[in-house]
């Protein structure tokens, strides 16, 4: 009976343990050209003309020239640019379509800058073989920005 109370009491005291010394959450990486395979992808960076990366870039991405239809349409298609320029926007990928094309739109909170669009494409591939035939798709579409004064 003690060899059972001690054994509980030993556990008891290591999950406590490792409770209290989990670590911090991290966020995941965020899917690039390279690593983001599954998923379907637009990304860039954004600098001015002397070639700085700019932080703080409002970018919206949309499916359609209107600016309607926002990118991704599950998610929130407006996000801002790190310290480095960089934004990615991403999904899992649709399945029929080979290809597909995006609106993205970089506007500057601040007002230093021109709000700029462009259109960007992208073609799926197969960047998985899971086994069995089936095989995980992916497509990424680079769009960057080199944004003027006003």
């Amino acid at each position: 009976m003690k060899i059972t109370l001690k054994i509980l009491t030993l556990i008891t005291i290591v999950l406590v343990y490792c409770s209290c010394n989990s670590p911090e959450p991290s966020n995941p990486p965020l899917p690039s050209t390279d690593s983001a395979q599954g998923y379907e992808s637009v990304e860039g960076t954004i600098s001015n003309e002397a070639g700085e990366p700019l932080k703080g870039i409002k970018v919206e991405a949309y499916y359609d020239a209107e600016l309607t239809k926002g990118y991704p349409a599950e998610k929130e298609n407006t996000i801002y640019t790190d310290e480095n320029g960089f934004y990615v926007l991403s999904q899992q990928p649709r399945y029929g379509i080979d290809s597909f094309e995006v609106y993205v739109v970089t506007i500057d909170t601040a007002g230093v800058y021109e709000t700029q669009s462009q259109k960007g494409s992208a073609e799926y591939y197969n960047s998985t073989d899971w086994g069995g035939g089936t095989t995980d798709r992916a497509a990424h579409a680079t769009v960057n920005f080199v944004l003027k004064k006003k």
